[in-house]
């Protein structure tokens, strides 16, 4: 790009500089002679364009230098996209406490992706997400849309996901039984968030692919994790735990992305500790130290500062300038202007300003894009953050050595991170270590990754998998996996998270009630208990299948290489001498194959829970004590060994270059999920107050100070759950800027200091409150702030509209426009004149520029550019003439051919398309006459009231014609109309079929090119005021139906008529219309009764289908995003959302202060 780029700079430069065409340079040059044209050339050139360009030739030649020297053979890219999810009302994953239920945001949760692709074109992918682990399902979901949209190139075999294990995000989205009891079953939004943010950030890599290099880096943490499992640590062999220093992995790996001409764009490390930092107490969503660190990393690189982290400026966008003047007002002026801002009532907004005002906004993104950072998960099965150690609340003493329990009670033993008791400053503190030495390695990382990128991928089924042992005598012995199941340890919990009632660590007893409670559920027999011996079972999961699976058995094993790096993503939780066995027989593989490519050091990383979940896998010893972790090893005492055993296979064939059979396919168990998780069914403001208003605002003149003070607002507020915000936010602090005197985004709900906090007055109440709390930051500017909420509020019987602006604003596409009445019109945004869209605002070309005369250099008011012709300027009028070379038609054909098709329902009892946009001047007529070729129709359907239609086909095959051919190019009379699947519902038993949603029913009018046999005599001579009837003629025949089924009259309920009324077309049937038209209507047109005439003429409005009819959206386009649900598609106009504001108050100079005022809109 950048020698291409540089190559039309000095050729445009020559053009200008000799004032002629090339066509005119060449002919001169031939003309008059070598020596002669340049002795004319240069004594026509004035010196400061010979010095521009031979400045462009130097800098086109070290371009062209750089591109032969330069040592990158890899494309890359990086994504990040926003997985929230639902922050209210859903059970948390991880500790598995019914009680800890997301109320709120301490920061958000992202996916963030790197792709890399070597010159031969292949490449991985490797996506991070804020969650507590990868789920199958979440991955079979995301492989299956990669597919639909870049085919082949992106599969399970090249595609790893993995989780960060942050205990503080929504649960529900995993698809076996056993982990979502706690989230009361399946969380459709949940899901949603997860399947569209990771497909999201997959797609930014992709379209950010671009010439770059990788480097690598290593080096130790050490006081960052602690083991948590000492004692079954202890348990493994004295010579092999003397080969390590630490009884934790304190090695942290980390690769930098640098772009060939951007520079570092961003970079992922693997670092093994658990994201527990967050107690089980917590309700707020949160990616804990390993998304802290993240965050305080890509926020360091867009100030280039080094700072702590409390004192790292908040990324601002690029566009917004972080101005310093306030700094020298007094505090005396501030709290004067402070005095001029009251709160304001909530009030209506969109969807849309949510995130255009957010801080870190796309929409208002640079070209180039933001730094990436991601800070993996690795073997943490025992690495607990809480580096004080675990103590007893009641004695406050160390815990037990051995069980981890106070008084023989496991309940009161709890870990301690470095900020006990605050766990905030926990996690702050834990994310900023591994932040700084991330950054360390980063800035320090010089050993570059060169060679292959390949992968391999393998499912294998852990519940019957036979397993090789080497003994010490040489022989070998073959051992068995085991169906799933856990032991009573697992009850117990760890000293980061303590489970309930009796249960304890190192328990490989059990204790005879709960077996007996066991037993109801399933009892283990006798084989089970025997393979997953000394672990007593306590949940035989893996043989429990009602109403589905409860554990998985099919699990995803995967081998990522980009040079000589490795990666392993495994589906589960190793511990650290688990993960060290498994790196190094991986290595030991690869250094045996011989491959030249893989002389030196090899680094091979673990990434853990990836593209599923099965829990924990320790070493033999290790299973042995049956601590937590060993009572969590799902598939018995040889786990390992088999993981072991097939990653030296994966391995081998990796470097050999041999394919691997994919195994059993692992089931998707999408349609089984149920969910007992209750639905919005309405919010509710405090009597006299609206949604956004202010209940508890910042008191009048309120000076704050840096570091330390906090200022928290209430605002009245709505279910998070009805809009996600995603790529948007809940809270805002703005800051007043006093040039243009407008509110600068500073500070939002993904900020560290900025909590957002949500709860209802009481439980199942519709009305809430929203909470916002901030704590000032040693790097606010002394000024005057604002505080803004934003929500989305729900109606009794209504809908909530949560739909990213028609799908555009994901995309950064189109976000100035919005949804519903809030819409601004067209033609005022365009006559503001604020944007791009007339040319007229820009300066014109300079003339004196063109002809290489200009003098004024910077100070010019004009463009120095060459004007630039599109492709409509090159058009010949005669070509155009008779069709060739037009530019025009070719965009319109090509627009028209980019076009997507309806997609057929998997219901195959829908025969049913919506029809919408109809109005007044459109007919029941002139659909039958649009849809009857396609099949045998046997009903149309008008809903005047809602200006659309229901157009039925007797068969489906007929429908999926229809569809197909109509989809995007339905006009009638003129007016483009809307096609969609519909299907229709039955009545209620308490209305007939006649007054449904004020819609009339047709369907005896025949298409006016058919004379149905049936009604081919005139009709009766009074109903056309005595005209004698016309001639008969022959009857045209179609002989793609049948005219008469086509002709059918409906029964009763259908129609909306009297039996008596629809029999067949009985001359006496008919009731004389009084607003029958005259003269007569045109031969071969048979009027239905009058019932069945239409009503009035139909007002010109729209709407979306009614709630009798279920339709079928059309697929989204690429950068698009789905709906979360299918009723989105007919959903009505969204409902207000919560919004307020409060009055602002000074701030002094000294110490510098921060002032804050809060505002909130809908």
């Amino acid at each position: 790009f950048s020698f291409s780029f540089c190559t039309k700079y000095f050729s445009s430069s020559l053009r200008l500089l000799l004032e002629q065409s090339p066509l005119e340079i060449k002919v001169r040059y031939y003309k008059e002679g070598k020596a002669k044209w340049l002795r004319n050339l240069i004594t026509t050139m004035e010196r400061q364009s010979l010095i521009r360009l031979w400045s462009s030739f130097l800098y086109i030649s070290t371009l062209f230098w750089i591109q032969v020297h330069s040592h990158s053979e890899y494309l890359i890219g990086l994504g990040s996209y926003d997985i929230t999810g639902p922050a209210a009302d859903v059970n948390m994953m991880g500790y598995a406490d019914m009680a800890q239920v997301a109320s709120g945001i301490h920061f958000r949760l992202r996916a963030r992706t790197f792709i890399v692709s070597d010159p031969q074109g292949k490449r991985v992918v490797f996506v991070n997400i804020d969650a507590c682990m990868a789920s199958q399902i979440v991955t079979l979901k995301v492989i299956e849309r990669l597919k639909a949209r870049y085919g082949d190139l992106y599969t399970e075999k090249n595609v790893a996901i993995s989780g960060i294990h942050t205990h503080a995000g929504p649960g529900g989205y995993l698809q076996y039984v056993v982990y979502i009891v706690t989230s009361l079953g399946f969380v459709r939004q949940s899901f949603d968030a997860l399947v569209d943010g990771i497909e999201n950030s997959i797609i930014q890599a992709h379209e950010n692919l671009r010439p770059g290099s990788i480097f690598l880096n290593n080096g130790e943490l050490l006081d960052a994790g602690v083991n948590r499992s000492p004692s079954a640590y202890l348990n493994n062999p004295s010579e092999e735990r003397g080969e390590y220093k630490y009884d934790t992995d304190k090695e942290m790996t980390l690769l930098k992305f640098v772009d060939d001409q951007w520079g570092p764009v961003g970079s992922f490390n693997w670092f093994a500790t658990h994201g527990t930092s967050m107690s089980r107490t917590n309700s707020l969503i949160s990616g804990d130290n390993k998304g802290a660190a993240a965050r305080l990393m890509e926020d360091w690189f867009e100030q280039r500062e080094e700072l702590v982290s409390d004192e790292i400026p908040r990324r601002v966008s690029s566009i917004i300038e972080n101005h310093q003047d306030s700094r020298k007002l007094a505090a005396e002026e501030l709290l004067e202007i402070a005095s001029y801002f009251e709160s304001q009532p909530g009030r209506p907004a969109t969807r849309v300003s949510s995130a255009a005002r957010r801080v870190r906004s796309a929409l208002r993104k640079a070209d180039k894009p933001g730094f990436v950072s991601a800070f993996c998960q690795t073997n943490c099965g025992d690495v607990s953050p809480n580096v004080l150690g675990a103590f007893c609340l009641d004695t406050g003493l160390p815990c037990d050595f051995n069980h981890s329990t106070c008084g023989g009670r496991n309940e009161l033993c709890y870990g301690r991170g470095p900020g006990y008791p605050d766990e905030f400053e926990s996690t702050r503190v834990i994310g900023e270590r591994q932040f700084k030495k991330a950054l360390d390695l980063f800035n320090k990382a010089s050993e570059e990754l060169q060679g292959k990128v390949d992968y391999r991928q393998v499912y294998v089924d852990f519940s019957q998998l036979n397993v090789t042992l080497s003994k010490k005598d040489g022989n070998s012995e073959v051992v068995r996996t085991c169906p799933a199941a856990m032991g009573f340890a697992f009850a117990a919990g760890t000293t980061d998270g303590p489970g309930a009632f009796d249960f304890t660590q190192g328990d490989d007893k059990g204790n005879p009630f709960w077996r007996m409670v066991r037993n109801f559920l399933k009892t283990p027999h006798k084989k089970q208990m025997d393979c997953h011996y000394p672990k007593p079972i306590l949940l035989d999961t893996g043989e429990m299948t009602k109403p589905y699976a409860w554990a998985p058995s099919i699990l995803s094993l995967q081998i990522l290489r980009i040079g000589k790096l490795f990666i392993l993503s495994v589906p589960g939780e190793f511990t650290t001498m688990a993960g060290r066995r498994l790196r190094d027989a991986v290595k030991t593989q690869l250094k045996r194959s011989g491959d030249k490519e893989l002389s030196g050091e090899i680094h091979v990383v673990i990434a853990g829970l990836a593209n599923g979940y099965s829990q924990y896998v320790t070493t033999f010893e290790e299973y042995q004590v049956q601590r937590y972790e060993g009572a969590s090893t799902l598939f018995g005492p040889h786990t390992l060994s088999g993981y072991i055993q097939e990653f030296k296979k994966l391995s081998k064939s990796l470097v050999l270059g041999r394919n691997v059979q994919p195994g059993p396919q692992p089931p998707n168990l999408l349609d089984k999920q149920v969910s007992f998780l209750t639905p919005v069914v309405m919010d509710t403001a405090t009597g006299g107050d609206s949604f956004g208003d202010v209940i508890s605002d910042v008191p009048k003149n309120l000076s704050v100070k840096r570091g330390s003070d906090q200022v928290t607002v209430v605002f009245q507020s709505a279910c998070p759950r009805n809009d996600l915000m995603t790529e948007g936010t809940f809270a805002l602090v703005e800051r007043l800027e006093r040039e243009d005197k407008t509110w600068t985004p500073v500070y939002d709900d993904d900020d560290l200091c900025l909590r957002f906090k949500w709860s209802r007055h009481k439980k199942f109440s519709s009305r809430s409150q929203a909470t916002i709390e901030w704590r000032i930051p040693k790097s606010a500017s002394p000024g005057v702030y604002r505080i803004t909420h934003f929500g989305a509020a729900k109606k009794l019987f209504g809908s909530y509209f949560a739909e990213e602006h028609d799908r555009k604003t994901r995309a950064g596409l189109d976000y100035e426009s919005s949804f519903g009445k809030m819409r601004p019109n067209d033609t005022i945004l365009k006559l503001q004149r604020t944007t791009p869209y007339y040319k007229r605002n820009r300066a014109h070309v300079c003339s004196f520029f063109i002809r290489g005369e200009c003098t004024r250099g910077e100070e010019c008011p004009y463009r120095h550019e060459m004007p630039e012709t599109g492709e409509l300027s090159q058009q010949n009028i005669k070509d155009r003439y008779y069709g060739v070379n037009d530019p025009v038609a070719m965009k319109l054909l090509g627009k028209a051919g980019e076009m997507g098709t309806l997609e057929s329902p998997d219901d195959q009892s829908i025969k049913t398309l919506y029809v919408g946009g109809l109005n007044s001047r459109i007919l029941e007529q002139d659909l039958r006459d649009q849809f009857y070729a396609y099949g045998e129709i046997e009903s149309i359907r008008i809903l005047a009231d809602k200006a659309c239609a229901f157009v039925t086909y007797t068969a489906r095959e007929g429908a999926e014609k229809a569809a197909q051919e109509l989809s995007n190019r339905l006009v009638v009379n003129g007016q483009r109309l809307k096609l969609m699947w519909g299907r229709p519902q039955a009545p209620r038993p308490d209305q007939d079929g006649s007054n449904q949603q004020g819609g009339v029913a047709h369907s005896g009018l025949l298409p006016r090119a058919v004379i149905s046999q049936q009604h081919n005599q005139p009709p009766p001579m009074q109903q056309y005021y005595m005209h004698p009837p016309p001639p008969n003629q022959d009857k045209p025949y179609y002989p793609s139906m049948d005219p008469q089924r086509m002709g059918a009259v409906i029964s009763t309920q259908e129609a909306g008529g009297s039996s008596t009324e629809n029999n067949g077309g009985s001359s006496s049937s008919y009731m004389m219309p009084p607003h029958q038209p005259y003269p007569p209507a045109p031969y071969g047109y048979m009027p239905s009764p009058y019932q069945q005439q239409y009503p009035g003429p139909m007002h010109h409005h729209y709407a979306p289908p009614p709630a009798a009819y279920q339709s079928y959206p059309q697929q989204p386009g690429p950068g698009s995003k789905p709906a979360p649900s299918p009723s989105a598609v007919s959903a009505p106009p969204p409902d207000s959302a919560p919004a307020g504001s409060s009055a602002p108050s000074g701030s002094s100079q000294q110490p510098p202060t921060a002032s804050p005022t809060t505002d909130s809109s809908q």
